[in-house]
Order: C-alpha cells, then sequence, then structure tokens
C-alpha cells in the first residue's frame, strides 16, 4: 500500500506488431558494473565503472508461446530474431466509483519501460500434476527506463 492505495497488476501484455501477447509474469534489472581501481596501500584509489546492462526473463503460458513461434515462423524467423521496441510495464491503482467502492479499472501510477528487447534463451517444463504449462524466455535489453526518468 502506497499513500492508502493498493497498488495491483491487472493483466501483463507485451503489443507487438500489433497483436497483444499475454505474459504471466515479468522480471527485470539493470545496472552499471562498479569496482575499486587499486594501486599500493589498503585503500582504492578510485572506482571504475563498466558498461551499462539490462536484463531480464517473462513467462507465457505454453499456448500463447506456440502462437507467437507460429507468428514468427509465418515471417520466416525464430523467436530469437525478434526486437520488442517497448515493453511497458505499468502499475496502477484501483479507481473508486461513485458508490465508494473499488472499479475494476485501473489507473496507471508508474510506468517503466524497457526497450529494444531481445530474447536469447528459453526455457520449457512441464511435470506430472502442473495445471498450466509454461515458457520462460531470457532477454537482454537495450535499457530500462522508469516513469521519471527520459
Amino acid at each position: 500500500m502506497i499513500n492508502g492505495r493498493n497498488h495491483a497488476w491487472e493483466d501483463v501484455k507485451i503489443h507487438f506488431m500489433g497483436i497483444e501477447w499475454p505474459i504471466t509474469e515479468i522480471n527485470y534489472s539493470d545496472g552499471v558494473k562498479r569496482e575499486y581501481q587499486r594501486s599500493t596501500g589498503r585503500f582504492p584509489e578510485a572506482i571504475g565503472s563498466g558498461d551499462y546492462e539490462a536484463s531480464g526473463d517473462l513467462s507465457m503460458l505454453r499456448t500463447d508461446y506456440d502462437d507467437l513461434a507460429a507468428f514468427c515462423a509465418g515471417a520466416g524467423h525464430t523467436i530469437f530474431d525478434m526486437v520488442i521496441p517497448t515493453i511497458s510495464v505499468a502499475y496502477g491503482a484501483k479507481v473508486e466509483g461513485e458508490d465508494g467502492f473499488a472499479d475494476t479499472e485501473y489507473t496507471p501510477t508508474s510506468v517503466e519501460r524497457i526497450n529494444n528487447v531481445v530474447f536469447q534463451k528459453r526455457d520449457f517444463s512441464a511435470k506430472q500434476g502442473d495445471t498450466q504449462n509454461t515458457v520462460k524466455l531470457e532477454f537482454i535489453a537495450g535499457s530500462i527506463k522508469s516513469g521519471l526518468e527520459k
């Protein structure tokens, strides 16, 4: 709860080539590698900065993955050839209706944009008793921008 409001997910979808691809989970992170530069003595002389990196993974139902793979194959490509310009991740607060009850609509309060997404690994799994079959896709990205960043 933030400032008395609950924040939640309604749906998570990727919009690509005019089609919505539903996903069940997304994880992402970014950062810059930093390390001490040492010379003589006990204390570092400086801190060196490496390159920026952004990566993550997402999961989708196997049936949705199969549709996505078929879409790519129809264009003569694989899922690893896709470049998704932007995945927008929006957190929202339920809108309170006139009757005082929370409606099912959400107002975005924070949006993060994962730019230039390219898949680099896929994991399949299935086991007896599962109620759903999912595929996990790992990706690298050009950048991750929060709603506060330009």
